[in-house]
């Protein structure tokens, strides 16, 4: 954030108490570890299980560390509102992903990069939902590929969508209340070099009306000295930037900025001391700082079953419907074979590496030869093989 709007500071402080409510959510939204998440059983020595939930940490440190309070405001998202026609602003958010954090520890502290696979388990979310016209409203939730600096952008590359209809309101007579909506995409991101976000849309009729809810460190009112009027003097987040919207207000000419914060971290704010620039910590921040989407999953950070000479993983990603990577490792020098079956114990596939040093290796797998279908694949190096399942999609 180096460059000031002031147009976008003054549209935004002009629609900003259309948008907010009074609500308060669920404290954080720390939910009981396994209350929704499928207990996956962790393997041998290799797997870290935890929760990734920028607002929930952002509320520990400004409430512990700095001793502020922090405020959440829902807001009214649609993909298929209009903007000119008067319609909700906002059209999608998205949360980056690629620092992962285990932020229920009780340090939170960051995933180590060096996993070789990652099973997003289970994605939430803070939402209300009203639905009085008795159609079919949609929400998408949909793990996204950011570019190599971490950055989200629209469409991108989807990989894994999530698809929850209903014709009833989520969250009962209103929006403005606040439940956990959940999903449980089992997706195996390959490995620490595929970065990735969650990005939340809805799809629903104008009756209806359905909003996220996002929090910020907050100092109250009264400290904005250009706008003394300003409810909420908003901190910027600890691991900000994290959370990025489509703002359509923004995205119309002359401003043609399609997402929020820029790819240069560049954001709306409120002008508070009046210089004209932006100033970090004397100018207000808007307060959508930390979306309320987290995820629970597990990181797979070495191999999770050895006989004898051999190591073997499970193969990443999994499902696939193009190629797979099986990794593998060696204590010795040795030849090491993979061999595919199918469910009734035909052999489909084999592939054979000759004077492998010992260390980290991987047999590479693709579709060609291989319908759509359950199969199991053994990994032999000497007297030591281990077998795992693995799952080819359309």
């Amino acid at each position: 954030m180096k460059k000031i709007y002031s147009t976008l500071m003054i549209a935004l402080i002009s629609v900003s108490a259309f948008s907010q409510s009074a609500l308060r959510a669920i404290p954080g939204g720390h939910v009981p570890i396994n209350q929704y998440h499928k207990n996956v059983p962790p393997s041998t020595q290799s797997t870290q299980s935890f929760y990734t939930d920028y607002d929930y940490m952002d509320e520990q440190y400004q409430t512990n560390t700095n001793g502020y309070s922090y405020t959440r405001y829902i807001w009214d998202m649609n993909m298929r509102y209009d903007y000119a026609a008067g319609d909700t602003s906002l059209r999608w958010a998205v949360v980056d992903f690629s620092p992962l954090w285990d932020s229920y520890a009780t340090t939170p502290a960051l995933i180590p990069t060096t996993y070789s696979s990652l099973m997003i388990d289970s994605i939430f979310f803070l939402c209300g939902h009203s639905n009085y016209s008795g159609q079919n409203d949609t929400i998408l939730v949909k793990i996204t590929q950011l570019t190599s600096g971490g950055y989200p952008t629209y469409p991108g590359t989807v990989l894994h969508t999530d698809t929850i209809i209903t014709n009833v309101g989520l969250s009962g007579a209103t929006w403005l209340s606040s439940v956990v909506g959940f999903t449980t995409p089992n997706y195996t991101i390959a490995n620490n070099t595929t970065k990735f976000g969650v990005r939340v849309e809805y799809y629903g009729a104008p009756q209806d009306t359905f909003g996220l809810l996002c929090g910020f460190g907050d100092l109250g009112s009264g400290q904005c000295a250009s706008i003394p009027a300003l409810t909420n003097f908003a901190i910027k987040s600890q691991y900000a930037p994290n959370s990025y919207r489509h703002d359509m207000r923004f995205a119309l000419p002359p401003y043609n900025i399609t997402q929020l914060p820029t790819s240069t971290n560049q954001d709306t704010y409120y002008d508070c001391d009046g210089s004209g620039n932006y100033s970090s910590g004397t100018d207000s921040e808007n307060f959508l700082q930390n979306w309320g989407i987290w995820i629970h999953g597990d990181a797979i950070t070495g191999i999770d079953e050895t006989d004898g000479n051999v190591g073997v993983g499970q193969n990443v990603p999994n499902p696939f419907s193009n190629e797979t990577t099986i990794p593998y490792s060696l204590k010795n020098n040795s030849d090491v074979s993979l061999t595919i079956f199918d469910v009734t114990g035909k052999v489909v596939m084999t592939q054979s590496q000759t004077a492998v040093g010992a260390g980290m290796h991987n047999f590479t797998v693709t579709t060609t030869d291989l319908a759509p279908g359950v199969y199991y694949y053994t990994v032999q190096a000497g007297a030591g093989k281990v077998t795992h399942k693995m799952i080819v999609t359309e």
